[in-house]
């Protein structure tokens, strides 16, 4: 079971959050036109369960047009920082301004286990019981009107799932 540590001050970007009936909201309305705009630390997503899970997006609950990877108008990309068993750098192999530790918990939109650089890193979206890390998106915009494709109520699922944690997986220990 996954806790939303949402507007307790303890995320940097909680302003941007609200939360009602048991959803959380994030109004990006403000954002720049045709600019690229990353929004860390939304709120954090904390694994309240027993048992280690990997944490990710569904990559199927966001449409494909409003993907960063082939839509246009405004697009997003969720994104976590802050892994407890993260260790990503920037390199020349991704995209320009995404920040050292910034890393999509979409996969680039494909299914665990995820692929970066050539590397497995699934291991990368394992939270430990207890374990937390920050939820945040980053957002394109082709210069297209300011709503782009994103309507007002586009929703993404967080998933915790046990079964998918690798069987090499040892803890945050190794």
């Amino acid at each position: 079971m996954l806790a939303f540590d949402t507007g307790s001050g303890d995320a940097e970007n909680s302003d941007y959050v609200s939360t009602s009936g048991g959803e959380v909201s994030i109004d990006i309305d403000a954002l720049n036109v045709d600019a690229t705009t990353q929004i860390n630390d939304l709120f954090k997503i904390r694994n309240q369960g027993t048992q280690p899970a990997v944490v990710y997006v569904d990559p199927s609950s966001i449409d494909p047009s409003d993907r960063t990877t082939n839509g246009s108008g405004l697009t997003i990309d969720p994104q976590a920082t802050g892994r407890p068993n993260g260790d990503y750098t920037n390199t020349s192999g991704v995209s320009s301004g995404v920040e050292d530790d910034q890393i999509s918990l979409t996969g680039l939109y494909s299914d665990p286990p995820y692929e970066y650089l050539g590397e497995s890193s699934v291991e990368e979206f394992v939270l430990e019981s207890g374990e937390s890390f920050e939820f945040g998106l980053y957002v394109n915009s082709d210069g297209g009107d300011d709503t782009g494709n994103l309507s007002d109520s586009t929703e993404i699922t967080i998933v915790a799932d046990t079964t998918v944690v690798p069987d090499s997986y040892t803890g945050d220990d190794n």
